[in-house]
């Protein structure tokens, strides 16, 4: 969907955050940089991705690039807490995990650091990789954490060719997302999302 948008309105505005703007070639070129760091962290076709952050421009970099690596996102509520997270990421059985390391009076990289024991039990998850707004802080928190930019930069590893094989290997019924419930009656549940949902919803919108 990026690659195509940015073919028909390179020069379009796609993101906007704050006093940051990306046009659509941008960010298709931001998605692949972020889909080549996925690849080259050992994210394989059919591993899942938990990503627990607010509203930003890396969110979007990463939900596109792992749909076009063949992962599954794994996105986590920002008002959950620390178990309710462990839970998720357990659950999920996520192999990679990125946060942000903090958004206010919310410290996601501590909460992140007291889940470790229970999610690591569940024996899937390989890397955490946590996005600094502070200042290196939150990446040190989390013990054995990466940055969000050293991600990026060891995707310049990977290149064109294999990225561009990786993507056209991904069939439209691999799992693009596995979004949990709320959980106000029971533990949440994981909801299966393939890929095809994305051409029903450009059906509705022709239609419209």
């Amino acid at each position: 969907l990026v690659d195509r948008a940015a073919r028909l309105w390179p020069g379009r505005a796609a993101v906007i955050f704050e006093d940051r703007r990306w046009t659509w070639a941008e960010l298709a070129a931001e998605v692949d940089r972020v889909a080549k760091g996925l690849m080259a962290a050992g994210v394989a076709s059919g591993d899942h991705v938990a990503v627990w952050m607010t509203n930003r421009p890396e969110w979007v970099f990463t939900m596109f690039a792992a749909g076009k690596v063949g992962a599954c996102l794994v996105p986590l509520n920002t008002r959950y807490r620390a178990d309710d997270a462990a839970f998720t990421v357990a659950d999920s059985q996520a192999s990679l995990m990125i946060t942000l390391d903090r958004s206010g009076p919310i410290d996601f990289a501590a909460m992140v650091q007291d889940a470790r024991t229970q999610i690591e039990a569940a024996g899937h998850l390989r890397r955490i990789v946590v996005l600094d707004t502070t200042g290196g802080q939150g990446v040190a928190t989390v013990q054995g954490a990466s940055g969000w930019d050293e991600l990026v930069a060891g995707g310049a590893s990977v290149t064109d060719a294999e990225l561009a094989e990786r993507a056209a290997s991904i069939s439209v019924d691999q799992l693009m997302m596995l979004a949990y419930t709320s959980g106000t009656t029971g533990k949440p549940k994981g909801v299966q999302h393939s890929h095809r949902p994305l051409r029903n919803v450009r059906e509705r919108a022709t239609m419209w």
